[in-house]
């Protein structure tokens, strides 16, 4: 085993190793696909030596007996061909050697469609495991990787697992055909073949230190890509932010110089291909002749037995030239991989805590914090400090306070995204722990202050999640938030498709829209971070009524956080948050 693993390359082990962590590939996938490249590169190889016995043949002048005479394995086929009646003619053999070939043809076709399939189950299977398990870590997590990290990892890092599959599998084809290929030149020019093969070995050596360099230049052209990638999410986050303050010349100068970055690494890995291109030319050309010198001065070769030198030899060079890329690109693939693993591995460790087993249905009584204090690291303050507070049933508590008083991280306490670093939050005497989270998180309707969106249509935002409400119930919420007012003057109706994030919208219809998906929801806890903020007068006082309403009707708790005293007048109670006081 010691052995193996000294014949091959670190790289290939690396690659190797990463795939069979992440399971992509089951053994049957992969015992499938070795069957597919041993039937492609043996026909191929039978196809071309084929060429041999035909030259052979022609030149004895189609005399089956004076073969036999000279040659063993000549002697075996008058031996087949007397028993069976095949008879051994020109066309005969090159009938065979056409079938060899358009096998070959078919198994190649086999084996390039079904590692097409290959690769995109195992880039499929590894993006919906690292999307699965960054959306199921903790909230501070998601918070820390950013917008463009994230897609970063999911789009481009989550892909090598598929190039690898397609890189390896590709290295196992050249490499079995290098086998084939020298077994047939051992049996046609032992000698002849071992001094080439020599050649070969001692060349790549000499490359050996370029593969080094490159794969030193491939890590950091992965660092490089992740950064434009980060650069561009965030850029067009603040877009707005940018036209206001007329930086858009000194954006695109800084993202052209991060491009250029980018730009600057592609091209020396380009320099180092191409140096290795310079040195393997000369050094091929040099083999085939010295191959082609000692095969007529010193081994007497027949013109059949060079031609199928000539031709093999045309043949295994390209190969090289595919071990040296696929080398390369392996490279490059296994530090996207290795990255692709940590964040997954990083994403799983950061799993929320889910050992709640109560199902949440609603509450009775009341919601009580006791001492809960939260800190969002220790060089901030404190967000929250031994704060104490009663948010009874079927009532509107409303929270103010100025930002950063902790407002929000209270939202965010109540489903669990974040956890109290000290005391507790009980529900009718039962702490949140003992709930399960989705149980508690669909009893929770949260509407911030800034809307969030999907690029597809109205009703597919308002029926988000709660997609089983019948038709009636729909137009119910819809009618409560005031929705159906100025649906009904756009063209496709509840079918419109609002943008990415709404942005076909104004302000205040994104926020009805908000709020009729709540409503729908029907969460017996209703969280609304200034929910009438991009309202006007009228419009504000009729959500105020509807929020009253369906306080009625679900007997929910709901929860206001605000600035303004107008949105908090209709209150049942309200306090004011703050760092270390109780609000």
């Amino acid at each position: 085993m010691k052995i193996i693993k000294r014949l091959i390359p670190a790289d290939v082990q690396r690659a190797i190793v990463l795939l069979v962590d992440l399971d992509v590939l089951s053994a049957r996938h992969v015992l499938l696909l070795s069957a597919l490249i041993t039937l492609a590169v043996v026909t191929e190889a039978f196809g071309l030596f084929m060429v041999l016995p035909i030259l052979q043949f022609i030149s004895s002048g189609s005399d089956l007996a004076k073969l036999a005479d000279q040659s063993e394995i000549w002697s075996k086929i008058a031996n087949v061909s007397s028993l069976t009646g095949f008879p051994v003619t020109l066309a005969s053999l090159s009938a065979v050697a056409f079938i060899l070939i358009c096998l070959r043809q078919v198994c190649y076709y086999g084996f390039s469609v079904y590692l097409a399939r290959l690769q995109e189950r195992a880039t499929r299977r590894i993006r919906i495991r690292a999307f699965s398990a960054a959306l199921n870590s903790r909230g501070t997590y998601l918070d820390s990787l950013g917008t463009g990290t994230f897609v970063h990892f999911i789009l481009q890092l989550c892909a090598a697992a598929g190039t690898a599959v397609g890189s390896l599998s590709r290295l196992g084809l050249v490499i079995l055909s290098f086998i084939a290929y020298g077994t047939g030149l051992l049996a046609v020019a032992p000698k002849v073949t071992l001094i080439v093969v020599s050649l070969i070995l001692f060349f790549g050596y000499l490359v050996k230190h370029f593969r080094a360099a490159a794969e030193r230049t491939s890590k950091q052209l992965v660092a490089a890509r992740e950064a434009l990638s980060q650069f561009l999410a965030e850029r067009y986050s603040v877009w707005r932010l940018i036209k206001l303050s007329a930086t858009e010349e000194n954006e695109s100068e800084l993202f052209a110089d991060n491009a250029r970055q980018v730009g600057r690494l592609i091209i020396v890995l380009a320099r180092m291909n191409a140096m290795i291109q310079l040195l393997l030319n000369p050094l091929a050309a040099a083999c085939m002749f010295l191959g082609l010198y000692f095969s007529v001065e010193y081994f007497g070769f027949s013109v059949a037995e060079i031609t199928i030198f000539i031709l093999v030899f045309l043949r295994v060079l390209p190969l090289v030239y595919t071990v040296l890329g696929g080398r390369q690109q392996l490279v490059s693939v296994t530090v996207n991989l290795s990255r692709a693993r940590l964040f997954l591995d990083q994403a799983l460790a950061e799993t929320e805590p889910d050992d709640g087993r109560r199902i949440f249905k609603g509450v009775e009584k009341a919601i009580v914090l006791e001492s809960v204090s939260y800190n969002y690291g220790e060089e901030t303050r404190p967000a929250l400090t031994k704060v104490n507070l009663r948010i009874p049933a079927r009532a509107i508590t409303a929270i103010t306070g100025p930002s950063g008083s902790g407002k929000s991280t209270l939202v965010d306490l109540l489903p669990r995204i974040l956890e109290p670093q000290s005391g507790r939050i009980l529900v009718d005497d039962t702490d949140l722990k003992e709930f399960k989270l989705a149980s508690l998180r669909r009893g929770i309707t949260y509407v911030p202050q800034t809307p969030l969106l999907f690029g597809s249509t109205i009703g597919e935002n308002v029926r988000y999640g709660n997609a089983d409400a019948t038709n009636e119930e729909f137009i119910e919420a819809c009618e409560m938030a005031f929705v159906d007012e100025f649906v009904s003057a756009l063209p496709d109706g509840y079918e419109t498709r609002v943008g990415e994030g709404g942005s076909t919208l104004s302000g205040g219809q994104r926020q009805r829209i908000a709020l009729a998906r709540a409503f729908l929801a029907g969460g017996s806890i209703l969280v609304l971070d200034e929910p009438t903020s991009a309202l006007d007068e009228e419009s504000e006082e009729r959500i105020k009524k509807a929020i009253k309403l369906y306080v009625e009707r679900h007997g929910a708790v709901v929860i206001i956080i605000a600035h303004r005293l107008s949105t908090i007048e209709n209150a049942d109670q309200s306090g004011r948050a703050a760092c270390r006081e109780r609000g």
